[in-house]
C-alpha cells in the first residue's frame, strides 16, 4: 500500500469526519444532521455550497484556473436498518459514513492545491441511496448541470474483498435492482370446504415454484440473473382459506434486455396460472435501478491509478456483484465508474450486518485513489 504524505497529512480529519458520521447515522431522506455538518465543513474548507438539493442533498463546487473539465465526485449518506422497524438499529453497516469522510478528505486536499489545477471539481453529497431513489432525485433537481458534469466518480468500500484490494472493471460491476408484488386473488371459504373455494395460498405457492424456471429456463446460462422471493402473505386463521395472497421478491441481472425478459416472464407465469387454477393474480413490476455499467476508457484510468496504490497483484478486474448501486443513474448520463475499495479485515462481516466496520486502511486507500482521479484530470 503506497499512501502519499498529503493523504497522511490528514489522518486525524478522515477519522474525526467518519466518527462523527457512524454516531450520527440518519435514514434516506432525513439526513438533516449529516447534511448540516458536511455544508459546514465544506464552507470551512473553501468550497461553493449548495444545500438542500432533493431535501438534504448538499452540492459542492471548487475552480480552479479554468472552468473545465468538471468532474464529478459522490457520496451516499443515508444510514440503514439492520432489524427491521426498530429504530435503535440504525447504523452506517453499508459504508456510507467511510465515503462521506473519504470525500470531505478529497476536498481538504484539493482545496489546498486548488492554484495548481485546471477545471472544475463538483463534490456530491447524495441522500437516499438505500432504496429511496436518491440518484435520480438528485439529477432530477440539476445536479449534472451548471457547471456541466464531464466525469463522474463514485467508490463503494467492500466487505467482499480484502482490505488491500481494489475491484474495478470496464462494463457492468453490479446488477440492475428491480422489485416486484404479486396479488393472487382466489375464493374464500371454510377450510373443511375445499372445493367450495379457489385457494389463493395454493394458486400463490404454485406461482412461486414456477417463477424459480425464469433463470434456469428462459435465460442463457452464460447470462446472469437472480429472481427472488422474498417475502409471502396471506391468511390468519387455522380454518379459513383465504382470499388474498401477496408475494414480493426482487430480480437482480447485468443486462437491461434480461430485466425485459424477467419482467414479462413473471407477469405471464403469473396470470396463466391464477387464471388456470381458478383465480386472478395482479402483478406490479417496478424497474428501480438500472445495472452499473462502468465506461471503458473511465475504468481503464481508475485501474491505471489503483496499481500505483495497491499494487498490480492487488486489482482485480473481474469481479462484479449481484447488489445494486443507483450510481447506475449517473452512468447512465455522463462517462465514469464505480470502483470497490476491498474493506474485509480479520474477521468477516457483511454490509448491512450489525458489525460491519470499515477500519482506517481502506479509507486512506479510497481517499489516495480519488485524489490521484482528481489530479490525473485537473493537473495542469
Amino acid at each position: 500500500m503506497k499512501i502519499t504524505n498529503e493523504v497522511y497529512s490528514i489522518r486525524d480529519e478522515l477519522l474525526r469526519d467518519k466518527n462523527f458520521f457512524n454516531c450520527n447515522p440518519e435514514l434516506g431522506y432525513k439526513e438533516f444532521k449529516t447534511s448540516k455538518y458536511i455544508s459546514s465543513r465544506l464552507k470551512e474548507i473553501g468550497f461553493q455550497v449548495e444545500e438542500n438539493i432533493a431535501t438534504t442533498g448538499v452540492v459542492a463546487v471548487l475552480k480552479g484556473k479554468q472552468d473545465s473539465p468538471c468532474i464529478m465526485f459522490r457520496a451516499d449518506m443515508d444510514a440503514v436498518l439492520t432489524i427491521p422497524e426498530e429504530t435503535t438499529s440504525i447504523m452506517h453497516a453499508c459504508g456510507h459514513d467511510a465515503h462521506m469522510a473519504i470525500l470531505l478528505g478529497l476536498a481538504s486536499l484539493l482545496a489546498k492545491d486548488k492554484h495548481n489545477f485546471k477545471g472544475t471539481v463538483k463534490l456530491v453529497f447524495q441522500p437516499g441511496e438505500e432504496g429511496f431513489g436518491g440518484a435520480e432525485a438528485m439529477i432530477h433537481e440539476g445536479v449534472l448541470d451548471n457547471p456541466k458534469v464531464d466525469k463522474a466518480f463514485a467508490l463503494h468500500v467492500w466487505s467482499e474483498l480484502d482490505e488491500d484490494c481494489i475491484g474495478i472493471k470496464d462494463g457492468p460491476i453490479m446488477a440492475s435492482g428491480d422489485e416486484f408484488e404479486i396479488e393472487v386473488y382466489g375464493k374464500g371459504g371454510h377450510a373443511a370446504l375445499p372445493e367450495k373455494c379457489s385457494d389463493s395460498i395454493y394458486i400463490a405457492s404454485q406461482i412461486v415454484v414456477v417463477l424459480q424456471s425464469i433463470v434456469s429456463r428462459n435465460i442463457s446460462p452464460i447470462d446472469t440473473a437472480v429472481v427472488s422471493v422474498t417475502s409471502f402473505n396471506g391468511g390468519c386463521n387455522y380454518n379459513t382459506i383465504c382470499e388474498k395472497v401477496a408475494i414480493r421478491g426482487t430480480c437482480r441481472t447485468f443486462r437491461n434486455e434480461t430485466r425485459e425478459l424477467i419482467a414479462s416472464k413473471i407477469k405471464e407465469i403469473s396470470t396463466s396460472i391464477a387464471s388456470s387454477l381458478g383465480g386472478k393474480a395482479i402483478v406490479k413490476y417496478r424497474f428501480k435501478h438500472p445495472p452499473v455499467v462502468n465506461w471503458k476508457e473511465e475504468s481503464n484510468l481508475v485501474a491505471q491509478i489503483a496499481e500505483l496504490v495497491v499494487g498490480k497483484e492487488n486489482i482485480i478486474t473481474n469481479y462484479s456483484t449481484m447488489c445494486t448501486e443507483d450510481f447506475s443513474h449517473f452512468l447512465r448520463k455522463v462517462p465514469g465508474a464505480l470502483v470497490l475499495v476491498g474493506c474485509k479485515g480479520e474477521e468477516y462481516w457483511p454490509q448491512h450486518s450489525p458489525n460491519f466496520y470499515v477500519g482506517e486502511k481502506p479509507m486512506l486507500i479510497g481517499l489516495e485513489l480519488l485524489y490521484g482521479i482528481a489530479r490525473k484530470y485537473l493537473s495542469d
